[in-house]
């Protein structure tokens, strides 16, 4: 949906974040709370909020999947998208599998946990491909709408996702192979959105995206992300976070 971003007598209502101008980190974990060997990466990636790391330099995001539910549990935060964007990104890196627990960076299967700081610290010392500017106003109670702008696209097959994510999230699992379980999540991808940029695409294109909010979820533990990916060859080329957290949904402007 390409449109202008709507007026508010308010600024308070808005806040914004930029990407910088080097590439920042995304780290994917594709998880089910249905998989007994997930828990252990639900821990070390929620570990990372603790980190050193900002979201410069690298943004998680927590994909659960679906296709563990058979086995007895539900996870009540697995969609169907997250199972239909893990299989496109085995197509794109020409694998046939998909499994949990794994985790992509910056679009590519990723098991060096143990040197995630010397990779972030590679991608980080590359010049970004495009710039992202996120704006996301949060007048409504029931809703965010989130506004992201897009400048040096240079024509490749580009898509722009938006993901709502939530931290501080657990579930007592009382079937499946982790039955008697507390688990506890976060970077827990909620909504996800996409957008196809045309080849022929300006060289600054806007996207406008509302987001339904469930009464049920935190907007204090809510964060928004936006980023690129190369459509061709998996690469994601940037990304952008904002956290609503206290100081934003107080209505601090960048």
């Amino acid at each position: 949906m390409l449109a202008a971003l709507p007026g508010y007598a308010d600024d308070s209502s808005i806040i914004t974040a930029t990407s910088p101008t080097h590439r920042v980190a995304l780290l994917e974990l594709y998880t089910s709370e249905g998989c007994s060997s997930c828990p252990p990466a639900d821990r070390w990636l929620s570990a990372l909020k603790d980190s050193e790391l900002t979201s410069e330099q690298l943004i998680p995001l927590a994909f659960h999947v679906t296709y563990w539910d058979y086995l007895g549990w539900k996870d009540r935060f697995a969609s169907p998208d997250h199972d239909q964007r893990q299989r496109r990104q085995a197509a794109l890196a020409n694998s046939r599998s998909v499994y949990t627990p794994q985790f992509m960076l910056n679009g590519r299967d990723f098991r060096g946990n143990r040197n995630l700081d010397s990779t972030i610290r590679k991608i980080d010392n590359e010049a970004a491909k495009l710039d992202l500017h996120m704006t996301v106003i949060t007048a409504h109670s029931d809703s965010l709408d989130v506004r992201v702008d897009v400048d040096r696209v240079t024509g490749r097959n580009t898509a722009i996702y938006i993901a709502l994510y939530e931290n501080d999230l657990s579930s007592d699992v009382s079937d499946g192979e982790n039955e008697g379980e507390h688990l506890r999540h976060d970077f827990v991808v909620r909504r996800l959105y996409n957008f196809k940029l045309q080849k022929s695409a300006d060289s600054k294109t806007t996207m406008l995206q509302p987001i339904p909010i469930k009464n049920d979820w935190r907007r204090e533990n809510m964060g928004i992300v936006a980023f690129a990916q190369d459509m061709d060859s998996g690469e994601v080329l940037q990304a952008v976070s904002l956290g609503l957290d206290a100081r934003a949904l107080a209505g601090v402007v960048d």
